[in-house]
C-alpha cells in the first residue's frame, strides 16, 4: 500500500513495516509549474510556493506538534524530476 500525504510520516511511525520516503521536485521546476498554472511571474510563482509549503508544514505542525522536515521521520529522500515524459529519481 502505498500512502502519499501530508503527516502520513508521523501516522504511520510507529509501524515496523513502513518505508517513509521524502520526493522533492526541485525548486526551479516547482516554481516553473507555478508560472504556468497561475499565468504569473518567477517572483510571484516563489510566492505562491512558499506560501503553500507554510500553510502545508503549519498544518502538520499543529496536529502533530512536529516539523515534516525532521529527518528522522524518513528513511531516504529523493528527488524527482520530469522532462519529456521521462521521470529521473536522484
Amino acid at each position: 500500500m502505498l500512502i502519499m500525504s501530508r503527516g502520513g510520516q508521523v501516522l504511520l511511525k510507529d509501524l515496523p513495516s513502513t518505508l517513509h520516503v521524502s520526493i522533492i521536485t526541485p525548486l526551479e521546476i516547482r516554481v516553473s509549474r507555478i508560472m504556468d498554472h497561475a499565468q504569473c511571474d518567477e517572483k510571484q510563482a516563489v510566492r505562491i510556493l512558499h506560501h503553500s509549503e507554510n500553510k502545508a508544514s503549519g498544518f502538520v505542525n499543529y496536529l502533530f506538534d512536529i516539523n515534516i522536515d525532521e529527518l528522522s521521520l524518513y528513511i531516504d529522500y529523493m528527488s524527482i524530476e520530469v522532462k519529456e515524459g521521462a521521470v529521473s529519481l536522484n
